[in-house]
């Protein structure tokens, strides 16, 4: 490890993103619950991985600022604006039921996490061709939250 960081982000009092760089060059960014935040987008400059929160839909947006927390569109704008290799959307509200939009121009450099997912760094330039599966496991249409929750936790091996 050549580097650890923890970065103060827009949320409640304590909270932080953390980064980590690597000796042989990769970089994780986790950017923890946030607003969007142009200090964390700075210090993840060039990130291999960038898991960001997206807790809202696009729709909802006044909600997300109340709460402290990142819209979609927001989420993956903060990738580009860390010019992240890839950007893995995470901690959606079970309150609604489907996976993540955005647009097609990002879908070859976002993603989204589920429950319990494991990421191996070598597997990192692959993770935007898992989209059309998830797509097909949690249909927009689906009205049964157990079945089609999709939750935040990710661990990177």
């Amino acid at each position: 490890l050549e580097r650890l960081e923890s970065v103060p982000v827009i949320h409640c009092a304590h909270s932080f993103g953390i980064i980590l760089q690597h000796v042989d060059g990769w970089k994780f960014t986790f950017s923890g619950d946030t607003r969007p935040s142009q200090l964390l987008a700075q210090k993840a400059a060039n990130s291999t991985l960038l898991v960001h929160e997206a807790t809202f839909e696009d729709a909802l947006h006044e909600e997300a600022v109340q709460k402290n927390h990142c819209t979609t569109r927001e989420a993956v704008q903060a990738g580009q604006d860390a010019r992240a290799f890839r950007t893995l959307l995470t901690h959606f509200s079970q309150r609604y039921p489907k996976i993540p939009v955005f647009g097609e121009s990002f879908q070859s450099c976002t993603s989204i996490a589920f429950d319990m997912m494991r990421v191996n760094l070598a597997d990192v330039p692959n993770l935007p061709t898992i989209l059309p599966a998830l797509k097909e496991m949690f249909p927009a249409d689906c009205d049964d939250e157990e079945d089609a929750g999709v939750a935040s936790r990710v661990l990177v091996a």
